[in-house]
């Protein structure tokens, strides 16, 4: 049972460090990349010798590391996700001027949804820059544009 619980306990240890080594490699420096890679890289060696032991079956071991995985996987994403600041995005969404609604009633929708909008006529397209900072507002111009068969160009903001 000791040896049950090191593995698990080890091998969350694994997956946790190894999920935050591919998000770190992606979004981080090249020296905190290189660090995270070092611990990861290092501790697996552990895991291998717990891996090849005999003291719990083999598909108690594979259950255990499908287990971690995933439970430590999104574990991981999920508080990545919460740390990741919202980016503005700026949206043009042209709406064709066939479509029954004024435009004026589009312009007031956004701005019941708090987004900041202006908007302009441009040939036979009303063309509406909506700027977005949550991920709700955006899906809800996207909504609006599926809803009177508009298009939509999206620019994320840079810092």
């Amino acid at each position: 049972m000791k040896f049950f619980i090191l593995f698990f306990v080890a091998t969350s240890v694994n997956v946790i460090l190894s999920t935050m080594r591919s998000l770190i490699t992606i979004k981080g420096t090249k020296l905190s990349a290189a660090i995270i890679n070092s611990i990861t890289y290092g501790f697996y060696t552990y895991i291998i010798i717990l891996t090849s032991g005999d003291s719990i079956s083999t598909v108690a071991k594979m259950c255990i590391t499908a287990f971690c995985n995933f439970v430590c996987v999104y574990l991981v994403k999920w508080i990545d996700e919460k740390h990741t600041p919202e980016k503005m995005w700026k949206i043009e969404m042209a709406i064709p001027e066939t479509c029954e609604v004024s435009p004026m009633l589009i312009k007031e929708h956004l701005n019941l949804l708090g987004i900041s909008n202006s908007y302009t006529k441009i040939g036979h397209w009303m063309i509406y820059n909506c700027y977005c900072e949550k991920c709700v507002q955006t899906d809800a111009v996207l909504e609006i544009a599926k809803k009177y068969n508009g298009k939509v160009s999206a620019y994320e903001s840079k810092i």
